[in-house]
């Protein structure tokens, strides 16, 4: 998916890109009808256990009740699944960050702590403009959004919904989130959960995964998936 979250450049500090351009880019089109597929190959899976289930229990292989318990035992992790994504704790003060230049060489700036902060602590959310698919492409046509952060939101594979997406690049429009870099997952003094369903749907928060000590760096791990799209943006640039 070539959408990074965040990128660590020389500045951070990008202007907002321009593109008058309303069609769908080639990009666009092919993560569409990726999608597509994937709807139609979810719906239509659901579609047989459904009526195979229906089938079943008009013809005494199973027995509804059984069915309906499921039903519910199913609702209810489901509702605790989205709970535990929830926050509902205020964000860290941006007293308690300070942006400085980076200790990763040719980073740029990064974040450090302003404070001592204790394991499992709730630092923010990433913020940004949050954008359509077609706003995105718009803006980003080759996917080249090294500010974005993508989250994909509740019945966006069954139902084919679009994901949202939050753009940092704009620092009047974020936060101090955008500041931080990357290191590997062992490393990273920060994790992310994204929020997929319910009333908070669409949000990206970040917790430190380990005490921190006043003036540590923050890093968290972009993933592989990040680097692969970002090694592929640069190709094509070179190519052009």
């Amino acid at each position: 998916k070539i959408d990074p979250s965040i990128f660590e450049d020389d500045s951070h500090d990008d202007e907002l890109p321009q593109n008058d351009d309303i069609s769908p880019t080639p990009l666009r089109l092919q993560v569409m009808e990726e999608r597509r597929l994937r709807t139609t190959g979810l719906i239509a899976g659901f579609s047989f256990l459904s009526l195979a289930s229906v089938l079943g229990c008009l013809l005494g292989f199973f027995e509804p009740l059984v069915f309906l318990g499921l039903g519910v035992v199913g609702i209810s992790i489901g509702y605790g699944i989205t709970e535990s994504y929830n926050e509902y704790q205020p964000p860290l003060p941006s007293s308690s960050f300070e942006v400085q230049q980076s200790t990763i060489p040719n980073a740029g700036m990064g974040l450090f702590a302003g404070t001592n902060i204790a394991k499992s602590t709730y630092l923010f959310d990433y913020e940004g403009e949050v954008l359509s698919e077609e706003e995105y492409f718009s803006r980003y046509p080759s996917g080249d959004g090294r500010y974005v952060a993508r989250v994909d939101t509740w019945f966006f594979s069954l139902l084919g919904s679009e994901p949202v997406y939050i753009d940092g690049i704009d620092p009047e429009k974020s936060n101090v989130a955008r500041y931080m870099n990357s290191v590997s997952g062992n490393k990273a003094n920060v994790y992310w959960k994204k929020q997929q369903f319910g009333a908070q749907a669409g949000a990206m928060h970040f917790y430190s995964s380990t005490d921190i000590q006043k003036g540590d760096e923050l890093f968290f791990d972009y993933g592989d998936t990040y680097w692969q799209a970002a090694d592929e943006i640069d190709s094509r640039e070179e190519e052009t």
